[in-house]
Order: structure tokens, then sequence, then C-alpha cells
């Protein structure tokens, strides 16, 4: 049975990755052309960078170990959500299963071969997010040799216990699958669902630790932030409480935190004692109900039932632009696949995103009042740094969003129709863009209103802040849709395969580590300016990045839509 498993998922994992082309294999070589590639390495390098930066900063205070204390549990959602995202598929919906069924092969088995696949991924995405954290950490704290064999043994068992949370619940929402016909839809309204239970969970545990201070922050011309709310006693208190609800989270911490033989071994033997447990009730439950389940949804999943409506087709005269934008919309409106992908994934990344950030942002407030940033950084420093983070956020954010990345790839062979429509081709261009800059205006409002509940700053801050990230906002929008039409998928097969197999996802990532790294240059050039003269710096730099971009596209409209015929 062992060796079974093992071979099984071996196959599934090697399967899995092979799809995504991250190793070529007739160089037998990491495969640098692919996006996914570029996107784990610029991933890893922003993360170990900020890593740095905030360690460094709470080590000369004394207070290092706040950063796993916040940053852990951010970690173990992420997980969490990942795994939500690939367990259905994984699970239920992959393609492997006509080949599997046959094989003498116990469903337990391949349940548990399809448990590594997941794990796998996880180990990639836990590679990206706490390596480097941890070996920094112990460089800067002078850690002993043993610290890092610690961290070899904590990155094998910490995701272990989320995913068979995560996995045990899929077993079960799956029955679902036959009132839901659609794979798609069922896959997306699943993921949300159980995220935002999780992430409501997690919200009222943090308020229940933290209900009595939040966090009033007063910043004006004539005032300083002050008055201490919570020292670094209570934080730390507070934090692990917090954590408590993890589960996992506290036993690593004190792993870290405390290197020695015995403490290892008992807090080890907690985390491994409680995995074993975990994974007996997921193997137990998955004895019942997954074949069953398996079975059910081969056999009703994507059965679709076409009704055909005689429709009355009103016609009215409107201005051609309102009647593009509106046709733009309808279209990502009217396809489901591409519904899904450019604004339901979208809306429910936003909406998980500042959920964390509001339940994170008081603790941040408070270290940073704990330590009096603003006296040791500079009032207009501190401002335009904060400025900044926002901004950055934000570029985040922005990335997530598909529909400028595939403004003409979603048209496929029918784009060639834009070339004789008998309007130019540099105002398609704009219209085309109008729908993901209106989405995307949802972070920019989310994230303000999250701010405001936080903490009480000046409506002139709010005010750049928005004409800031519009401004960014369009000029990502833009930056996208070029890449775009410099290098189309027309001719794809499946309306799925245009947002998994899209090439050109890297350049969106790459140009939001290009725009963190300037926001971060800008904090070091100007820190001892008056922050009015540094915001109007920072917006004329973007505005004059948007006038060039714009000049481009008019000088050479033509050559960009030469590849679509």
């Amino acid at each position: 049975m062992i060796n079974k498993i093992i071979q099984l998922s071996k196959i599934l994992i090697m399967d899995y990755y092979q799809k995504l082309d991250i190793y070529d294999k007739k160089t037998k070589k990491i495969n640098f052309r692919k996006s996914f590639t570029w996107l784990l390495i610029i991933t890893t390098i922003l993360i170990t960078f900020l890593s740095y930066k905030i360690i460094s900063f709470l080590m000369d205070r004394g207070i290092a170990l706040i950063f796993f204390k916040i940053y852990f549990p951010i970690v173990a959602t992420v997980f969490m959500t990942q795994t939500i995202l690939v367990c259905c598929n994984i699970f239920f919906f992959s393609k492997d299963f006509q080949n599997i069924l046959y094989m003498p092969i116990k469903p337990i088995e391949i349940l548990i071969a399809k448990f590594n696949t997941i794990l796998s991924i996880i180990y990639i995405l836990e590679g990206m997010l706490l390596i480097n954290p941890l070996l920094i950490y112990g460089i800067l704290a002078s850690k002993i040799i043993s610290y890092y064999v610690i961290i070899f043994f904590i990155l094998i068992i910490f995701p272990i216990f989320f995913i068979l949370i995560i996995s045990t619940i899929m077993l079960f929402a799956i029955q679902l699958a036959r009132l839901i016909k659609n794979k798609d839809v069922f896959q997306v309204l699943i993921s949300m669902c159980i995220t935002f239970i999780i992430i409501y969970s997690e919200i009222y545990a943090y308020k229940l630790v933290f209900n009595s201070n939040i966090m009033n922050v007063q910043i004006t011309e004539n005032e300083e932030i002050h008055a201490v709310i919570m020292n670094t006693d209570e934080l730390n208190f507070k934090l692990k409480k917090f954590d408590s609800y993890f589960i996992v989270i506290n036993p690593i911490i004190n792993m870290i935190e405390t290197v020695n033989i015995k403490n290892v071994l008992i807090e080890g033997t907690k985390i491994i004692l409680i995995n074993i447990l975990m994974f007996a009730i997921f193997l137990f439950l998955g004895k019942l109900v997954y074949f069953k389940n398996l079975l059910k949804n081969i056999t009703y999943v994507n059965r679709k039932k076409i009704v055909k409506k005689n429709r009355k087709i009103k016609y009215r005269e409107g201005k051609i632009k309102d009647s593009y934008v509106k046709n733009e919309f309808f279209k990502i409106m009217k396809n489901p696949t591409f519904f899904l992908q450019c604004i339901v994934q979208y809306v429910v990344i936003i909406i998980i995103s500042l959920l964390l950030i509001n339940m994170f942002m008081p603790i941040i407030i408070k270290i940073f009042i704990e330590q009096d940033a603003i006296t040791k950084l500079g009032k207009n420093n501190f401002i335009f740094q904060c400025m900044c983070i926002i901004l950055g956020i934000l570029q985040i954010l922005f990335s997530f969003n598909a529909m400028s990345i595939t403004i003409v790839s979603r048209e496929g062979k029918d784009a060639i129709i834009m070339k004789y429509i008998p309007v130019s081709l540099f105002k398609q261009f704009i219209w085309k863009n109008i729908p993901q800059v209106l989405i995307n205006i949802i972070p920019i409002i989310g994230l303000a209103v999250v701010v405001n509940n936080n903490t009480n700053i000046r409506m002139i801050y709010y005010i750049i802040g928005i004409i800031l990230a519009m401004i960014l906002n369009i000029v990502n929008c833009i930056l996208m849709s070029i890449v775009d039409l410099k290098n189309p998928n027309l001719n794809w097969t499946t309306e799925t395969s245009i947002f998994k197999n899209n090439k050109n996802r890297i350049y969106q990532y790459l140009e939001t580590f290009v725009i963190i790294l300037m926001l971060l240059y800008l904090t070091k050039i100007l820190k001892n300016i008056n922050i009015f003269i540094s915001l109007t710096l920072l917006m004329l730099i973007i505005i004059n990045a948007l006038i060039i971009i714009i000049v481009y596209i008019k000088k050479n409209i033509n050559k960009l839509f030469s590849k679509i015929y």
C-alpha cells in the first residue's frame, strides 16, 4: 500500500508541475521562459527584502519575535486560501481520474496521493514565504547551528495541519456539486464561502483578543501621535493568545525563541501529535465519503441544460463610446469563465486582503506608536512612507486583475473585427481599458475605508492618496494592455486556457516589482523634504510616466495592433 501511494504521488506531482512548465524536459533545467518561474523568483526577492527591513527594525528594539507572531498567522491564512483554490480540482475534478480509476488502486490510496500533491504545492509556497525570513532572523540574532536544523523541521510540519483542515472540510462541501452542475461555478462559489468562513473566524478571534484596544491615530500639522496604549509585554501576551487559535503556531514560535533539545522535543511532539490526529480524522472521513462523492461528481458535474429563449432585441440610438464600453462589460458578464476569472475571483482576493489588513493594522500602528516611529523618522518622512506603502499594496492588488492582461486575447480570432470598426484604434484601446479602471476603484475605496477605520488623518491626505492611486491604476491598465497587444493569445482552444496559460503574467508581476522598488527608492531620496512637496513630486513622476506611455501608444498604434490578424 505504501509503495503504491509513493509511486502514485510521484506521478501526480510530476504531472501537476509539468503542466506549469517550470521544468524543461529537453534541457533538464528550470524553465526561465515561463511566467510562473519568474513569479516565484520575484515574490521570493520581494519578501526577502521586506522581511530583512522589518526584522532588522524590530531587532534594534528587542522585539523581533513580534514579526513572526504576526507573520505566521498571515502565512497560515495564505496556505489555507491556496489549499481552497486547488483542493476541489485536485481531489474531485482532475482529468487524471479517467486513467486512475481503472488501475488496481484503492480509493484511500488515491486520496492520500492527492493530499501529497497539495502538500507539495504548499511546500513551494512555503519556500517563497518562510525560508528567507527565518534565515534572516537566525543571522541577525546570531543563532547557533541547531537553530537552522530546527527551521528545516518547522518547514516540514507547519503547513500539514492547515491543509488537513481544509481538505477535510472539502470532503463534505463537495456534496453541493450535485446542486451546482457547472464545475467552474461550483469551485468559485465553494472557495468563496469557505474563504469567508475562515477569514470571519480569524476576525472574530482577533476581536476577542483585541476588542478593547482600537487605535485612533490623529495626524495633523500641529499634533503628534502620543499616548502608548499597550506595552510590549501586553502586546506579546495578546498576540500569543491570538496565535493560540491557530493551534500549531505558538509551539513553533516557542521553538524559534528557545533553541534547545528539550524544548524542541516537547513542542515538536505537540505538533506531530496534532497532525497525526487530524490526519486520522481525514482518512476516516475520506473512507466514508471520498469514493462515493468522486463517482457522483463524475456523473453529475458539467451536465448543462441548454435552454433557447426567443429574445426581442431592442435597438436605440446612443453614443459610440458608451455602447463600446457597455459591450466590453457585457462580454465579460455574459461569459461565465470571463466573469469568474476577471471579476469574481478579483473581488474575492480584494475582500480577503482588506479583511486581513483591517485585522492587523491596529497591531502595526501600536508598534509604531510604542517605538515612537514619528519622532525617530520625522513626521514628513513617516507620512510619505505610509503613503508609499499604501500605493505599493494597491499595486499588488491591481496585479491580481486579469482584465487588461487579456484585453485582446479574450476576443480570440474575433479580435480582427476591431480593425474594421469605423472607430480609431487608439480610441478602441482607451475604451477597452475603462472596465478594468472602474473595477480597480474597488480596492482603492476599500483600502481608504480600512485606513479611515483604524486612523484619523486629514482629508487632504485621502484626496492626494486617491488621486495618486487612480493615476497608478490607469498606468497599470494601459501597460498591461500594451503587453497583451504585443504578445496576444488568439488561438486558444478553451476560455480557461487564456488565464491559466497566460505567458504575459510575468510582465504584470515584473511591473509590480519595479513600481514597489521605485516607491522604496523615493522614500530614501525624499525623506527630508516637506510632505506636500514629496507627494507633488511623486504625482508628477507618475503623471509624466502616463503621458509618455500615451504618446508612445498614439505614435505606434498601428504597430501595436499588427499581431491581430
